[in-house]
C-alpha cells in the first residue's frame, strides 16, 4: 500500500462542481432515453413512446438513431427511417437481452439497461438476408432448455469463495418426515416433442453439513415419479446431479420435479451419540440447499403469444417451417431474427411465406453450418410482450472521468439524501477540504453503463485517485446497504449506496473496505467510512450530530474513556485492562465489567446484569470520549446477557432509551462480532417467519438523536478476540501515543500496521467498519 497523501490540511475553500462534455467512451446527447429490460426478447419503440416519454419527435433525424448497451452499439431496425422524419406510424425494432447468469452483473440486479440517442451519423442497422423458402422437408424439433430458480434463502456462512452462489431456493433436510425430507417442484413445458431423443435433466444442489461419516449426503431425484437418480456424495460442496433421459418421461403441460435427501448410516461409531439422535443408526443432521433446476428438451417450431425462439443446425440450406403465429397476411408484419452474432451483427429476413390458413405457418430458408449452431427469434410487429419494462427520459449531468477534478474529500449519497450530505460536505469545505458531493446514479452512468453495481463505486474511486489533478483521501457512503441487492426478499427496500460482500473465513464480510482498497493488496489507498442512514430525517439527525460534536468547546468529561469488558475470564477482561492502561496519565479508564456485578450480586444474575447495564448508560451520561466494549456480540447487543442493544439505546418496541447524552457525545469502539452488520435488509422490521430483523447497535448509537455517538468502529462479521484486541491497540497507539486526531487516519493507521505486523488477517481489514465521517475528528490536546 502506498499513501499518495500528506497529512495536512490546504486552506483553500472550493466547492468541486462537474459539467457534462461525454458520458464513457461515446459522445451522447444531451438527451437520451434510458430503457430497463428484464428479459430477452425483441423489443419495439414507437414514435408515441418516445413522445410521452418527452422526446419531441420532431426533433429527431430517426437515420441517427442508435442504441447502446454495456458501451457497446447495437445493430436495429428503423422502420420509415428513409424520409429522415419520425412520423406516427414508424418504430424502432431492437433485440435486447436482461443479464444473464454468467453476467458479472448478474449477482447485483436483473436488469439491463439500453441507451437511445441521436444525431451525428447514421446508427449501426441490422443486416437484411434473403429469406426465400425452398422444398427441402423442415426440421420438426430443436434442443430448448428451461432453466427455474428461485433465490429465496441467502446462506451468509457459506464457504467457498465471491464466484459462487449464496443464494438458494430450498433447504431439504434428511429427517425421515415427508414434510422435510423431500420438495416437489412443479414446472411447465410447451411445445414438447415426445417422441425424440436428447433431453435431460441437471439438478444443482449444495451440502449444509459436512460431519464424521461418509457418506454425508444421499440424494435422490424423481420426474413425474419416474426415478432418475440415486448418488451418494460428501462436503459442504455444490454437486451437480444430471442424466439423459427419453423425452417421453416428460410431459406437456405439468410436470413435477422431486429432490429427496435420504438418512445415510452412522459410520463413525465414536460420533453415534452426536450424529444418531434418535438412535436408529442414521444420521439426523444431514440436511442439503436446492439451488436450481434445468430441463433440456426438444421443443417443436411452434410460437407461443406470436413469439418464438429457435435454433437450426445442419450443413446447407434448411427450411424452416414456424407454427401457430396468428398474423395479417402481410409478410411485413412478422419478423425473423438471426441472433446468433448478437451484440456484433443481427440479420433480419426478407422474402418469407406466411401461409393463409390460420394459425398462419411461416416458411423461411438459411444457409447453416456443421460448425455453428444458429439461434434466432421470430415475432409479429409490435407483440405486445416486446413492450420495454421502463422507458423515459434522462439527461447526463456529471463527468467523473474528467482528469482536471479536484476533490481530496468525497460523499457518495442517493438523490435523496443529496441534501443533507450537502450540509455535511459545505461544513467540510470551511476546513481546508475541495468537496464534492456526488449522486451514485452518477457513478453507475459512467463506470457500469447506468447498471446498478457495487463494483462500479470501486472503479470510481480506482479512477478518481489515479486520474483526478487532486485525488480523493476521504470518502463517505452516505446512505444504508442491504445485501439483498435484487429484492428477493420483497421488502422493496433500495440500495442508497450499496456494498460489497467478500468472502471470509466465517463467511461473506459486508466490507466497505474493499471499495477503497484500489491496489488491490487489501488495505485500504483511501480513507472511508459509512452514514448508514435511510431517509432524509435519519441523515440530518446524525449530521447535526457530527458538526455539534466538533463545534462545541472541549470539556473535561472528554478525558473520561469507558472500558465495559462481557465476563469470560481474563480474556476480555485482561484485554480491556492492556488497552487502559495504555492510556496517558491526564486520561481516566473508568471500567464496567460483568464478572464484578455477578461477583457482587451472586444470587440474583438479572439484577446483576441490570445494573451493569445502568452503570455503562451513568457512564455515558456523564460524559466519556470513547466507550470500548471487548467481549461477545451479535448484530444488536452486546453479551449474551444482552448488557445493552439497540432498542435500550433507541428508545423503541416499547423501552425507554438508557442514554441521554446528546451534549456528551462519544465516539464507540465495539471489539466483539457483528454490532456492525448494516447491511440486512427490513432492519427493525418482521422477516416472513415473524422475527424482527435486527437493527445494528453501530447504527443505533449513531441515528439515536438524543445521544449515543457521534462515531463508531464496529466489525460486521465473526473475528477472534485477540485479533481485535491487537487491532485497538494500534489504534490507541495512533490516537494516543502519534497524537492522530482525525479518525479516519488513526483507524487506517491501525489497520495497516496490524495486518504488516500479521496481527490481524484480511477479514478484520474488511469487517471494521468506521460510522461517521472518517475527516472528523477528536478534541486531543495535541
Amino acid at each position: 500500500m502506498r499513501s499518495k497523501h500528506a497529512y495536512l490540511f490546504i486552506p483553500l475553500l472550493i466547492l468541486l462542481t462537474f459539467e457534462l462534455t461525454s458520458w464513457s467512451d461515446v459522445a451522447y446527447a444531451k438527451d437520451l432515453l434510458r430503457i430497463e429490460i428484464k428479459k430477452d426478447g425483441v423489443y419495439y419503440l414507437s414514435q408515441s413512446a418516445i413522445q410521452k416519454a418527452g422526446i419531441p419527435p420532431n426533433t429527431i433525424n430517426p437515420s441517427t438513431i442508435k442504441i447502446f448497451n454495456q458501451g457497446v452499439e447495437i445493430p436495429i431496425h428503423v422502420h420509415g427511417e428513409e424520409d429522415h422524419s419520425l412520423d406516427p406510424p414508424d418504430y424502432i425494432e431492437f433485440y435486447a437481452r436482461g443479464i444473464s447468469r454468467d453476467s458479472e452483473y448478474h449477482d447485483f440486479t436483473d436488469i439491463n439497461i439500453y441507451w437511445v440517442e441521436w444525431g451525428g451519423d447514421d446508427g449501426k442497422r441490422m443486416i437484411t438476408r434473403d429469406g426465400t423458402p425452398g422444398n427441402s422437408p423442415p426440421p420438426l424439433s430443436f434442443i430448448d432448455r428451461l432453466h427455474i430458480e428461485t433465490d429465496w434463502r441467502w446462506w451468509r456462512e457459506k464457504p467457498e469463495n465471491e464466484e459462487n452462489d449464496y443464494w438458494f431456493w430450498d433447504k431439504i433436510w434428511a429427517t425421515g418426515e415427508e414434510e422435510y425430507t423431500f420438495k416437489e417442484k412443479p414446472f411447465p413445458i410447451k411445445n414438447l416433442d415426445k417422441n425424440s431423443n436428447g433431453c435431460a435433466v441437471r439438478v444443482s444442489v449444495h451440502g449444509i453439513t459436512d460431519v464424521f461419516t461418509s457418506p454425508d449426503h444421499h440424494t435422490t431425484i424423481s420426474l413425474n415419479d419416474i426415478p432418475l437418480i440415486d448418488k451418494e456424495w460428501n462436503g459442504m460442496v455444490p454437486e451437480k446431479l444430471e442424466r439423459k433421459i427419453p423425452c417421453s418421461n416428460l410431459n406437456e403441460g405439468n410436470n413435477y420435479l422431486k429432490i429427496e435427501a435420504v438418512k445415510v448410516p452412522v459410520t463413525d461409531t465414536d460420533w453415534i451419540d452426536i450424529l444418531d439422535i434418535d438412535g436408529d443408526g442414521f444420521l439426523d443432521i444431514d440436511s442439503i440447499y436446492l439451488n436450481w433446476f434445468e430441463i433440456d428438451y426438444r421443443k417443436t417450431y411452434r410460437a407461443y403469444n406470436n413469439y418464438l425462439r429457435f435454433t437450426g443446425a445442419g450443413n446447407g440450406p434448411v427450411d424452416f417451417a414456424l407454427h401457430n403465429f396468428y398474423l395479417d397476411l402481410d409478410p411485413n408484419f412478422i419478423t425473423i431474427l438471426d441472433i446468433t452474432e448478437y451484440p456484433d451483427n443481427i440479420h433480419r429476413f426478407n422474402n418469407i411465406k406466411i401461409d393463409n390458413k390460420s394459425p398462419n405457418p411461416v416458411y423461411f430458408r438459411d444457409s447453416l453450418t456443421y460448425s455453428q449452431e444458429k439461434e434466432y427469434v421470430a415475432t409479429v410487429i409490435n407483440n405486445p410482450i416486446g413492450k420495454p419494462d421502463k422507458i423515459e427520459k434522462y439527461s447526463l449531468s456529471s463527468v467523473l472521468k474528467n482528469a482536471t477534478n479536484r476533490a481530496d474529500y468525497i460523499i457518495i449519497t442517493d438523490e435523496d439524501l443529496f441534501e443533507s450530505a450537502r450540509r455535511l460536505s459545505d461544513y467540510r469545505s470551511k476546513y481546508g477540504l475541495k468537496t464534492a458531493v456526488i449522486k451514485i446514479n452518477d457513478i453507475y452512468d459512467e463506470f457500469s453503463h447506468g447498471i446498478f453495481t457495487p463494483k462500479a463505486i470501486r472503479e470510481f474511486l480506482k479512477h478518481a485517485y489515479t486520474n483526478w489533478s487532486l485525488p480523493p483521501k476521504y470518502v463517505v457512503l452516505f446512505g444504508d446497504a442491504n445485501y439483498d441487492y435484487k429484492n428477493n426478499y420483497g421488502y422493496g427496500e433500495p440500495n442508497m449506496v450499496p456494498t460489497y460482500l467478500v468472502p471470509g473465513e466465517f463467511g461473506l464480510i459486508f466490507s466497505d473496505n474493499w471499495f477503497a482498497d484500489i491496489e488491490g493488496d487489501v488495505l485500504p489507498e483511501i480513507i472511508i467510512g459509512r452514514i448508514s442512514v435511510k431517509n432524509a430525517e435519519e441523515a440530518d439527525i446524525v449530521v447535526d450530530k457530527i458538526i455539534g460534536y466538533e463545534s462545541s468547546q472541549r470539556a473535561s468529561w472528554q478525558k473520561n474513556l469507558l472500558f465495559v469488558a462481557d465476563d469470560d475470564g481474563y480474556e476480555f477482561e485482561g484485554l480491556s485492562d492492556k488497552l487502559a492502561g495504555s492510556l496517558p496519565q491526564d486520561y481516566t479508564g473508568n471500567k464496567v465489567y460483568m464478572s464484578t456485578y455477578y461477583d457482587l450480586i451472586p444470587d440474583d444474575q438479572d439484577k446483576a446484569m441490570k445494573t451493569a447495564r445502568q452503570d455503562v448508560a451513568n457512564n455515558i451520561n456523564n460524559g466519556t470520549l470513547m466507550t470500548v466494549y471487548i467481549g461477545h456480540g451479535d448484530i444488536d447487543q452486546w453479551a449474551d446477557e444482552n448488557m445493552t442493544n439497540s432498542y435500550l439505546v433507541l428508545g423503541t418496541y416499547g423501552v425507554e432509551s438508557l442514554l441521554n447524552n446528546y451534549d456528551k457525545l462519544s465516539f464507540v469502539i465495539t471489539l466483539n462480532c457483528l454490532n456492525g452488520s448494516f447491511a440486512y435488509p427490513n432492519e427493525g422490521g418482521i422477516s416472513e417467519e415473524d422475527d424482527p430483523w435486527d437493527i445494528p447497535l453501530a447504527e443505533a448509537f449513531l441515528k439515536f438523536d438524543q445521544g449515543g455517538a457521534f462515531a463508531v468502529w464496529a466489525p460486521t462479521s465473526l473475528g477472534y478476540t485477540t485479533e481485535h484486541s491487537a487491532l485497538a491497540s494500534h489504534l490507541f497507539d495512533a490516537i494516543f501515543r502519534d497524537g492522530v486526531s482525525i479518525m479516519g487516519e488513526a483507524i487506517l493507521r491501525a489497520k495497516t500496521l496490524a495486518y504488516r505486523d500479521n496481527d490481524i488477517r484480511e477479514d478484520l481489514v474488511h469487517m471494521y467498519t468506521f460510522f461517521g465521517d472518517p475527516a472528523g475528528r477528536l478534541p486531543m490536546s495535541n
